[in-house]
């Protein structure tokens, strides 16, 4: 089965590979790409290039497709400044990790983040490394992701090849309208990373002191009325609305079935109707300015913590002298000291459960994580001190949808 493709012949639907990791990655990628799925999305930053590219040789090998007939992505690591000499070795390390002799595009993962107005000139100048390496034959096309319109504009001024895409979140409640308009206008096309909704896109709706607390419920409303219409899951409704709007969908499963099911989206047509009964459930406040830069303070954080390597977050001094020092140093450990050398107290973190030792080996407290909204604490470990509970907020909108805004 062949997948639909746009008019700048991109497969409409996308294989995601974030944490397709090892044998079971590798396995995952060739089940989808026997399936049908033909353009697969990649990231230096996820570690699954080589995943990727094992998958893909394999199946060009075994005769199940053909590499003209793929469309591989991938994107530059974000996470450290990057520039034109940068960029040309990262190309260059990916077709080598992958064992390709080209790729379809390239991407800038994010916007380089740097103080002032360097930004402009380091997007500028890795922009120009991924130019270098279309010329070169490298790539066939390059483009962005998470760029707002601002890293846009500095980055059109120069472009003398114009980006393909801006790889960037969209869904239902998560549309980005500005930015999407933006990139309609300049002819860049738009693909969505995770298209369906996720649970804790729902728990972000409270931004901005605006508390959105029947949304789930509307979530459920809305998308389980329009799934009994077509019969078809939420995940189909999600991804055919992407597709309608215009956008590109990168959906990421290990599970064949939903594989496949992923791909059923295409023997039927939401109605205006429901088109805009889905528009309405987009409800997070829209920071274009500042949302990119946060996601990357936070995605660089996380990769730290993954690469379990010490981070130093904070110390507390007191006349010039260090006194408290907090020390992360994984996702499952944390260290306190005295004076930054005297071990003073350690977390552990443990499936649902983060232990708290005196001196580093004496337990004195456990928090056990009931569910998102419970916990509870225990002296020595045994004696229960309290239990915590987190209350959700509710709003009675008075309307049916949420609206696109509250005022």
């Amino acid at each position: 089965m062949d997948i639909m493709k746009n008019d700048s012949n991109i497969p409409i639907v996308g294989f995601g590979t974030l944490n397709l990791n090892g044998k079971d990655g590798i396995e995952a990628i060739i089940n989808a790409i026997k399936l049908g799925y033909r353009h697969i999305d990649t990231a230096q930053t996820y570690n699954t290039e080589y995943e990727v590219g094992k998958a893909v040789r394999y199946c060009i090998d075994n005769n199940i497709v053909q590499r003209k007939d793929l469309f591989i992505t991938s994107k530059i690591d974000p996470h450290r400044p990057i520039g034109y000499n940068e960029a040309i070795n990262a190309v260059n390390s990916s077709l080598e990790i992958m064992g390709l002799d080209y790729l379809d595009l390239y991407l800038i993962h994010y916007p380089n983040i740097a103080p002032g107005s360097e930004w402009k000139k380091l997007n500028r100048l890795t922009y120009e490394g991924l130019e270098e390496c279309v010329n070169n034959k490298k790539l066939k096309n390059i483009g962005v992701s998470n760029f707002m319109t601002h890293h846009l504009d500095e980055l059109l001024k120069t472009a003398k090849i114009h980006p393909l895409v801006n790889q960037i979140h969209l869904s239902p409640i998560w549309q980005q309208k500005e930015l999407v308009d933006y990139c309609n206008k300049k002819n860049i096309i738009c693909c969505a990373w995770s298209p369906r909704i996720r649970p804790f896109d729902i728990v972000e709706n409270i931004l901005g002191r605006k508390v959105y607390g029947e949304i789930e419920d509307l979530n459920n409303i809305i998308l389980n009325e329009i799934s009994k219409k077509y019969d078809k899951s939420s995940t189909q409704i999600t991804i055919k609305w992407c597709i309608q709007k215009g956008f590109v969908p990168i959906v990421k499963t290990s599970d064949k079935q939903r594989m496949v099911e992923n791909l059923n989206v295409f023997d039927f047509m939401l109605d205006n109707q429901d088109i805009k009964k889905l528009d309405s459930l987009n409800s997070r406040p829209v920071f274009p300015d500042i949302a990119p830069d946060i996601s990357y303070t936070i995605w660089a954080y996380q990769q730290k913590l993954q690469e379990k390597t010490i981070d130093k977050k904070w110390m507390l001094k007191f006349l010039g002298l260090q006194i408290l020092t907090y020390m992360r140093k994984s996702e499952f450990e944390s260290n306190y000291c005295l004076f930054g050398f005297i071990p003073l107290i350690k977390t552990k973190t443990d499936k649902n459960k983060t232990k708290y030792y005196l001196f580093n080996f004496i337990p004195i407290l456990k928090k056990v994580h009931k569910n998102d909204q419970k916990y509870k604490y225990y002296l020595f470990n045994l004696i229960q001190l309290f239990t915590l509970k987190i209350k959700k907020e509710t709003i009675n909108t008075g309307i049916e949808l949420v609206p696109n805004y509250l005022k």
